[in-house]
């Protein structure tokens, strides 16, 4: 019985907290200001190997390739979306705690927007449904 017990633990306790390989992707349901927020994570060996985070508008296009983008939110903002997400990134990868990322002045909204979609995808990784998700808006906040 001992013995039972024991497997029983061992296996729920590599159940719990481990996330699942694959491809995990969320986006804001609607676009603001013209683009939509997304975020995607890839694991492997259950480990995140690569984020990404981004918005994009109804052409596909880009935010951080878009040069008027950057520069008008650079001009506004005091940084560009280019370089607020590049932080963003960095810093998750850097700890892999989404409560350790500091918050990008001038780029509130982005680092909200990339906190949540990151504890959503985790949420999704650790209980083993990759996939494509949408997200409201006012979770993003």
């Amino acid at each position: 019985m001992k013995k039972i017990l024991i497997g029983i633990f061992v296996i729920s306790s590599l159940a719990f907290g481990k996330m699942q390989d694959g491809k995990y992707y969320v986006e804001a349901e609607k676009a603001e200001w013209g683009w939509k927020a997304f975020t995607y994570m890839i694991v492997k060996d259950s480990e995140i190997v690569e984020v990404r985070h981004d918005r994009k508008n109804k052409k596909g296009e880009i935010a951080t390739k878009d040069k008027k983008y950057n520069q008008s939110m650079a001009k506004k903002q005091g940084v560009g979306i280019k370089d607020a997400v590049y932080k963003l990134q960095k810093g998750f990868m850097e700890s892999k705690d989404v409560e350790e990322i500091d918050s990008i002045a001038g780029a509130t909204s982005t680092s909200k927007e990339f906190k949540a979609m990151m504890r959503y995808l985790i949420h999704k990784a650790e209980k083993g449904q990759p996939g494509s998700y949408k997200i409201p808006n006012k979770d993003l906040k």
